[in-house]
């Protein structure tokens, strides 16, 4: 039930995501820096959740498995973290980072639904994978966007077992509310912190297990909690160079 979500403020632009695991696979989140790109990954499988490159380029993404899949660990829910780690590896600009994405990269496989966000310092792009199906969304957004994995497309808006992903509907719309007057890093970490009716931080259910806010400025930093809610903890912060 993760919640992702850009804004450009001006100078500077923010992408973010809040991660949402089932109970007990918490704790599986790393960063590894290495050829310029940082990776925010999951031990269990290949590729990254989020990341960016040296060039600037930035990827985050919500992907909604059937949490039936998600429970019996299987590797093709986010074969989404491949195709995000094989773009950051071998795009130098946005707009190569978009045509990039091709569900063709992986041919064969069985792409669960996922929204993804890719974005520089001025603008981001959206695609989604809907059972398969490659929806690339043509609209630049050079002021905000966030998103849930509430119905990434319309098939997957067609089959029952996404509606079990819960509350992320309330959750949009909280997100929706907050990165309206959210214009600085720390109107980032507490929008992210938030508590209350749809929480963006969330401690019951599929809890929040780490958090990421990149800043897009003259320099490109990432802002992280890897293990464990944000609203008790303090970001961590790396320097791409």
């Amino acid at each position: 039930m993760c919640v992702i979500g850009f804004k450009c403020t001006g100078d500077d632009s923010y992408l973010f995501k809040n991660r949402d695991l089932l109970p007990g696979e918490a704790g599986n989140n790393y960063i590894s820096d290495q050829d310029g790109v940082l990776l925010f990954k999951d031990k269990r499988y290949d590729g990254a959740w989020a990341g960016v490159s040296r060039y600037g380029v930035c990827i985050v993404e919500s992907y909604a498995a059937p949490i039936d899949d998600a429970k019996a660990g299987k590797s093709d829910s986010v074969n989404s973290f491949k195709i995000i780690e094989h773009v950051l590896r071998n795009s130098t600009n946005l707009d190569q980072a978009f045509d990039m994405f091709d569900k063709r990269l992986f041919n064969g496989i069985d792409l669960h639904p996922a929204h993804i966000l890719i974005a520089d310092r001025y603008r981001a792009k959206k695609i989604s994978f809907d059972l398969g199906a490659c929806l690339k969304d043509s609209y630049e957004y050079d002021d905000f966007i966030t998103l849930t994995n509430h119905h990434i497309g319309p098939l997957s808006a067609l089959n029952p077992d996404y509606e079990k992903i819960g509350s992320s509907v309330g959750r949009l719309r909280t997100a929706e509310d907050r990165i309206i007057d959210a214009r600085t890093l720390q109107d980032f970490k507490n929008m992210l912190r938030s508590h209350g009716d749809s929480s963006l931080c969330v401690h019951e259910g599929i809890p929040t297990t780490g958090s990421v806010i990149f800043e897009l400025g003259d320099s490109v930093k990432a802002h992280f909690v890897l293990n464990g809610t944000p609203c008790n903890q303090e970001y961590e912060v790396a320097v791409i160079e």
